[in-house]
């Protein structure tokens, strides 16, 4: 699994989070999001426990033709204020057949605006 946590296009002040499979797409019938957390220092923005099919969220199509998602998205036009001085945290849980894995990635204040100091 990989993750982007970006400014928006249609708004610079505003951040989303994307969650992406990055594996080898011949694995996404087999693999499940099992659980996705994301926080804010201590506060939980959000918490899922669906399990969710990665071959719907692998870009392509499906069968009948209609557009799969290429992302799970786990944060929504979040404003730049509020995340000044703290930290967001993603924890994500998934399996791939009958094994189990999980991954943390902490986001801090000089990873997200490293990038209005170029």
């Amino acid at each position: 699994m990989g993750s982007c946590f970006q400014k928006n296009e249609d708004a610079p002040n505003e951040y989303s989070g994307e969650l992406y499979w990055i594996g080898d797409t011949i694995e996404t019938d087999n693999t499940y999001l099992e659980s996705l957390i994301v926080k804010k220092d201590d506060e939980v923005l959000l918490r899922s426990d669906t399990e969710i099919p990665m071959h719907d969220y692998s870009g392509g199509t499906f069968s009948d033709g209609s557009a799969k998602e290429k992302s799970v998205s786990f944060l929504e036009r979040l404003d730049e204020h509020e995340l000044e001085g703290h930290d967001i945290t993603i924890e994500v849980k998934w399996k791939q057949g009958n094994h189990y894995s999980a991954s943390q990635l902490t986001l801090n204040e000089k990873t997200l605006f490293d990038e209005k100091q170029q």
